[in-house]
């Protein structure tokens, strides 16, 4: 089982992604407020409390990086202050900056203030290298 380091949090200069756009923003709650994932070799996002920053956090400049493995299983530990949201996740394999469909890893459905397991999988064919994750509330 071969590793790459996914770069949930760290920013690459030469792939441009899209910034979400949301009708409600912190309104009704629509935010991941928790959000905690461990990887391979220790390593981890642990980014807890961080409320709602009107829809959107980019956490590019944080730092943190996560090293996950091909053909792996992972819990995401992801709280929301809505009452019933779900939640979906991508990492971008090929680095062209959009988030596909193939390239969702989990989803699930988030319950208020609990922080709820979403099963993650990775694929086998997952291009190994450093790459982007994006975690959305809908």
């Amino acid at each position: 089982m071969s590793c790459f380091t996914l770069t949930h949090l760290q920013a690459q200069q030469t792939i441009s992604y899209c910034t979400p756009t949301y009708n409600y923003d912190c309104e009704f709650g629509s935010e991941i407020n928790d959000f905690v994932l461990s990887g391979e070799n220790g390593t981890i996002i642990n980014d807890l409390a961080t409320g709602c920053s009107g829809g959107y956090d980019d956490r590019t400049t944080s730092g943190d990086t996560i090293t996950l493995a091909q053909g792996g299983y992972y819990v995401a530990k992801i709280s929301t202050d809505a009452e019933n949201n779900d939640v979906a996740l991508w990492i971008d394999f090929d680095n062209n900056g959009t988030f596909d469909e193939t390239e969702k890893i989990g989803e699930g459905a988030l319950i208020d203030g609990s922080l709820v397991d979403i099963q993650l999988s990775i694929p086998e064919s997952a291009t190994e290298g450093i790459h982007r994750m994006r975690a959305r509330c809908f």
